[in-house]
């Protein structure tokens, strides 16, 4: 009940704050250029005015107010076609001046202006609430705070019931001489009377004009009354002296703008033209490098706001304050009402981002306008420190601390607007030592003041934190292979889906092309009989150590088998001049050798990886040389071409002998995440050569029928093509597998692709680093700064094991005192003792030494 009671009266005592709230309210769901004028004249008066918003700023909202309830019903009228949509899309442009303005034509015109309604209602409550409590004015009440030269004539209302009929007023004469009797002087019919007049004349004066209403009107000078409330306003607003109770809301406004900075980044979309299929959160979109332009002009808008709000703090210039919250809320306002809605045309209220964002800028405005009104304290800290010792604001400033250059921003900006005598490298000592006593200070407080004296550490520490960093380390030392694991374990399929391959001799035109787009992969069946074959070897594989373990690593969606006919998709298109140099190459005449020839056999893998990291085409090839048989040694191992059989086939045309290649072409393909090669799953020497196929190389040709014998003659360019053949034996068991008949003994050959599984987006960007990287950038340099922290601590043991700084953190506090009262000379000489404390460890230790108090104590 006495919560209540104390919620009731709080409310009665800032009726005005609600008064604005539904003003922000009304222009939030409205959002046109007449609702418009409330947040504007709320940020820019009705929070600035000091100590309160005269009545004349109310009677300006009620009048707005009411005129915008009429000028909205007017609209409604059917004769009034201009604000009428011929159409939803015009209806749905927020640019349409009717819908920018705020007089479209609706159906539901009370829910339009049932916010107007509010802000009237709210308005009446609270200037009823100021007329019990007898503080209505409806100007200021009074100009002492104003110089006498400043003004000729003060008018001023009275601030009683009958305020209508009642006027006091005093009429100001030329400047005199301080001697001269002030005296009524009467010349035809003007009249000058004294500034300080007695309470007699006044009071005729007043029933004179409360007998003759014409007279009270005649006598008051509105213009020149509102001149003066304007300087009065100003008055009050720049000078210091005038408020009593100054307050510190920097730290509330700056977390107010780092939260619209926060807005901004996560609903980035929405602050500049994206289309719908482009939208792609933060992590996407830095791992795409790619920043868009407004979107990286609103993230510097924003931060150079904060700069600024900065500078104005520590100059502590009210002007510049007022001048820049103009400013601010006038950019703000066109910028999110007016230019977004032109540029990305979507309306306010269905952009929850710019609502999310104006609702965080408001809070910052409403801010301001505080601050504004109450004036900046003369004596405050130069930093962003906490005033209060604990584990919270300790964990808190280490936060801060950890920001990249956020600190020393700080310290750079104080002591550029900051009067001083110091030097940057002292003013950054200084600093230092501030920030080191407060996190000392702290510690102090939360841990080691806690325990008695003699007192072993709890297990509650011993196994609770102890227990955490071991834990922590280990997990630091095993990072890498159990971050890759789970990598692993969470990794998405990368079939392939196309599969070329070619043949070809000399560097010349491909011999042989295949190309499919068709890759089926292995079925459950087909992915256990291929295990099976494998096992049945029951031997240890050269590569991998388990002949198993590399079929294993796979599903039966990542492996594809290809089991094609091998007749070569196009003709062998080579030129007459080509043929005979490749025959002049391969002959071997008169002792003469030809030029080293090779065979070269080229496959191609192409994939649609939804990683960014994997590659779409990935090749490999293999070469074999082309040699005579006289040439070879009796001890070669290595696989080659019949020099003398291939030029033979090549001369001679003839389809129907068949050229062997052996150790060529592989049979088991392994598609990377950035490359593809060939791998081995059987030992060797593998009887069946089923790791690296043999084939046949085979020229065939179509010849029409219709062609005579005469016109049968050897043009190896004129329609022949070549084909391999694959006579080792196919996996698993000899079978061929392919829907297709082409009839009794086709060229056919196989071809099984292992598809290795690519990261997930999520852990895409740590996963690239691979284990080694890993290791490198985050174990090593983890190390270094756990080593760093815990080496040469002994160096250290006078500064982090000081009994009681509060000696010290008083002696920086009143450095900054006495620099903020411009006693320049002081501050120097306390920052010289402040050096020669931490210069002298005798001193150091007088001045810290005294004991913490313990709890038997």
């Amino acid at each position: 009940l006495r919560l209540a009671t104390a919620i009731y009266y709080f409310c009665l005592a800032r009726t005005e704050l609600l008064c604005f709230l539904f003003m922000l309210l009304n222009h939030a769901i409205n959002a046109s250029v007449i609702s418009a004028f409330y947040p504007l004249i709320a940020f820019l008066w009705g929070m600035i005015a000091f100590p309160r918003p005269s009545g004349i700023f109310w009677y300006i909202v009620i009048i707005y107010c009411k005129t915008s309830i009429v000028v909205k019903y007017i609209f409604q009228f059917s004769s009034i076609k201009w604000n009428e949509a011929t159409g939803e899309a015009q209806k749905a442009d927020p640019m349409w001046l009717p819908n920018l303005m705020g007089l479209t034509k609706t159906d539901q015109l009370f829910l339009d202006t049932v916010w107007d309604l509010l802000v009237l209602m709210s308005v009446f409550i609270h200037k009823s609430c100021l007329e019990t409590a007898g503080i209505w004015s409806l100007w200021y009440d009074n100009f002492d705070d104003l110089e006498d030269e400043e003004i000729e004539r003060i008018v001023t209302l009275p601030n009683t019931t009958n305020a209508a009929k009642r006027l006091f007023y005093y009429l100001i004469p030329s400047p005199k001489s301080d001697d001269e009797d002030l005296e009524v002087v009467e010349q035809g019919d003007t009249k000058e009377t004294s500034l300080v007049d007695t309470a007699d004349e006044v009071n005729e004066d007043c029933e004179s004009a409360e007998s003759d209403p014409a007279l009270l009107l005649d006598t008051v000078d509105f213009t020149m009354l509102a001149k003066l409330n304007f300087v009065m306003f100003w008055t009050l607003l720049i000078d210091k002296t005038k408020k009593d109770m100054p307050k510190d809301l920097y730290l509330p406004m700056l977390l107010s703008s780092l939260l619209a900075l926060l807005v901004t980044v996560l609903g980035w979309s929405a602050f500049g033209k994206v289309e719908q299929q482009n939208k792609l959160d933060v992590s996407e979109l830095l791992s795409t490098n790619y920043i868009p332009s407004v979107f990286l002009i609103i993230l510097l808008a924003q931060f150079m706001m904060m700069i600024v709000d900065r500078v104005i703090y520590l100059k502590k210039s009210m002007i510049a304050k007022y001048i820049y919250q103009v400013f601010i809320v006038l950019v703000v306002h066109a910028y999110l009402f007016i230019f977004q809605p032109w540029f990305t045309r979507e309306s306010f209220r269905s952009m929850a981002a710019w609502i999310a964002w104006y609702i965080f800028f408001c809070c910052y405005f409403t801010l301001s306008a505080f601050q504004i009104q109450s004036g900046y304290p003369r004596l405050s800290t130069d930093s962003i420190i906490l005033r209060t010792y604990g584990w919270v604001t300790y964990i808190v400033y280490l936060g801060y601390l950890a920001v990249p250059f956020l600190w020393e921003l700080e310290v750079l900006l104080n002591w550029v607007c900051t009067e001083t005598t110091l030097t940057l490298d002292y003013w950054v000592k200084l600093s230092d030592i501030k920030a080191y006593l407060f996190k000392l200070k702290c510690w102090q407080v939360t841990y080691e003041s806690a325990y008695y004296l003699g007192e072993k550490q709890p297990a509650y520490m011993k196994y609770g934190i102890g227990g955490l960093l071991v834990l922590l380390l280990i997990l630091i030392i095993w990072f890498p292979l159990l971050f890759m694991s789970v990598v692993t374990t969470n990794s998405i399929a990368n079939p392939p889906t196309g599969f070329s391959c070619s043949l070809s001799v000399g560097g010349f035109e491909p011999m042989v092309s295949l190309k499919f787009t068709q890759v089926p992969s292995l079925s459950e069946e087909q992915y256990t009989s291929l295990k099976n074959e494998i096992e049945t070897t029951n031997t240890t594989n050269m590569k991998l150590n388990n002949y198993t373990e590399f079929v294993n690593r796979f599903k039966a969606t990542d492996i594809t088998r290809l089991d094609v006919y091998s007749d070569s998709n196009t003709l062998w298109e080579i030129s007459p001049a080509a043929v005979h140099y490749l025959t002049t190459v391969l002959e071997k005449n008169s002792g003469k050798q030809g030029f080293d020839v090779t065979m070269r056999f080229e496959w191609t893998v192409y994939r649609e990886p939804e990683s960014t990291t994997a590659q779409k085409l990935v090749s490999g090839v293999k070469e074999i040389e082309v040699v005579s048989k006289g040439d070879i040694g009796v001890n070669r191992t290595k696989p080659y071409v019949d020099r003398e059989a291939l030029l033979h086939l090549i001369k001679s045309c003839d389809t129907n002998k068949q050229l062997k290649v052996d150790g060529l072409i592989p049979t088991f393909i392994w598609a990377k995440e950035t490359e593809v090669t060939s791998v081995d799953l059987f030992p060797k020497p593998d009887e069946h050569n089923r790791n690296v196929k043999n084939v046949e190389l085979a020229l065939q040709h179509f010849r029409e029928p219709n062609k005579t014998a005469t016109e049968k003659r050897c043009a190896i360019w004129d329609g022949y093509y070549w084909s391999i053949n694959q006579i080792s034996e196919f996996v698993p068991n000899g079978t061929f597998d392919n829907p297709v008949d082409m009839g009794s003994d086709p060229n056919k050959v196989q071809f099984y692709i292992f598809s290795d599984r690519i990261v997930s987006s999520q852990y895409q960007l740590i996963a690239s680093y691979g284990i080694i990287g890993l290791y490198i950038s985050v174990v090593l340099v983890i190390f270094k700064f756990v080593r760093l922290a815990l080496a040469d601590s002994h160096t250290r043991i006078i500064f982090q094991e000081m009994p009681c700084p509060d000696l010290i953190m008083s002696l920086v506090s009143s450095t900054e005192m006495v620099r903020a009262q411009g006693e320049f000379v002081l501050e120097q000489v306390l920052f010289r003792k402040i050096l020669l404390l931490y210069r002298s460890p005798e001193t150091l230790i007088v001045w810290t030494g005294r004991h913490r108090r313990l709890k038997e104590e």
